[in-house]
């Protein structure tokens, strides 16, 4: 009986593999990606599963160039993304110079392109429209981007901005704001959201999402499981989200339901306390209750997860550097964002691994998402 079994399974996935060549090719891509995360050694993949700004790299003051001292740095440390401020990106050329060189050095150190991010969400929070030496439109708040357009104006300022974005070599935004304005004292998101109710958010972040790809820029959802029902600020201290299951389910969830359904491809979970779905006040962003159980258990959301910055007072306040990037890795985070003292992170997550209170199998599948996320990179490049 077994036999037949095994050989029945067998002939369904040989015709899995010829009626839909597609998925064989992603479920290819899935093994090869597990299996070059397991080859690798405890400190590459406890390098890869940060993103980091180049200074906390190299090192360096202000860096904005990617030479030898980067080079050095990436051969050290191949971490797995950078993230870049406006200190960094001083015209198009200067911008699209440094992460051209970046990214054959990473090709040819790792084998593999780097995820290039930056914050930039229009209005407020910008890195490259807010200067005029790159002579793009800032497409404006997102509140605003509601109420005068609608989600064909979320779709605009999607596309404009990942055709900047592209244009200089980045390949990854940090927006859209997924976060719905429930808490009418929450004021770090008053402009940043894009609305007050879940269904119009949903919509906006979906187009939003769209003109993104549309550039060839992944678009990253944040922050889960929602900012706008705090009126804390996560950067000083840690945000509290005191909502029921059902109400966050009505609201504040439906974005990311809605845009893990349409593909999203990654999701930033943030500093922000659930205390009626955890039982206690862990940030989301190191609670497996949070991330393993809803977003991907309840919300089958199977991308990339990246926390919210490491060295935002939420964290820092309670945890040292080393603690929280094992917690997050162990919670289910994939990618771990701007720890306040990234060598001691590092080496924390190669701890953890040594002593078993963090499963080198757990560092694998964080590893795997991230190969994965490069693979496809990597192809879109030769593509081009």
């Amino acid at each position: 009986m077994r036999a037949r079994r095994r050989t029945a399974l067998l002939v369904l996935a040989a015709l899995q593999m010829m009626c839909f060549p597609g998925l064989a090719a992603a479920e290819s891509a899935e093994d090869e990606a597990m299996r070059t995360a397991r080859q690798m050694s405890l400190e590459e993949k406890a390098s890869m599963v940060f993103m980091v700004t180049p200074e906390a790299l190299t090192g360096a003051d202000v860096v904005t160039a990617a030479g030898e001292m980067t080079r050095t740095a990436l051969e050290g440390c191949p971490v797995g993304g950078l993230i870049y401020f406006s200190q960094n990106l001083e015209n198009p050329a200067q911008t699209t110079t440094m992460l051209q060189s970046l990214q054959e050095m990473a090709v040819e150190i790792t084998g593999y392109p780097l995820i290039l991010a930056l914050d930039e969400e229009g209005g407020t929070v910008t890195r490259i429209a807010q200067n005029p030496q790159f002579g793009v439109e800032n497409v404006g708040n997102m509140a605003d981007l509601t109420y005068s357009e609608g989600a064909e104006g979320a779709f605009s300022a999607g596309a404009s901005i990942g055709s900047y974005l592209k244009a200089c070599g980045f390949n990854v935004d940090l927006a859209p704001v997924a976060d719905v304005l429930t808490n009418p004292d929450n004021t770090l998101l008053q402009e940043r959201s894009f609305g007050r109710t879940g269904a119009l958010v949903a919509m906006m972040d979906s187009a939003f999402l769209k003109g993104l790809k549309t550039a060839g820029i992944a678009g990253t959802l944040k922050h889960f499981p929602g900012h706008g029902g705090a009126a804390e600020d996560s950067h000083t201290g840690l945000a509290v989200n005191y909502a029921g299951r059902e109400e966050l389910m009505e609201t504040e969830w439906l974005p990311y339901v809605q845009c893990i359904a349409e593909g999203a491809q990654i999701v930033m979970v943030g500093h922000i306390a659930v205390p009626e779905i955890t039982g206690d006040m862990t940030p989301a962003s190191l609670s497996e209750t949070v991330i393993d159980g809803v977003l991907r258990g309840e919300m089958g959301f199977d991308g990339l997860v990246i926390t919210d910055a490491l060295n935002m007072g939420a964290v820092t306040q309670s945890y040292g550097s080393a603690a929280a990037a094992a917690e997050a890795l162990r919670a289910g985070a994939d990618m771990l964002l701007m720890p306040a003292d990234f060598p001691a992170a590092r080496q924390g997550v190669i701890d953890a691994v040594r002593s078993g209170s963090l499963p080198e199998e757990r560092l694998n599948e964080a590893a795997a998402r991230i190969l994965r996320f490069r693979m496809a990179l990597l192809d879109q490049m030769k593509r081009e």
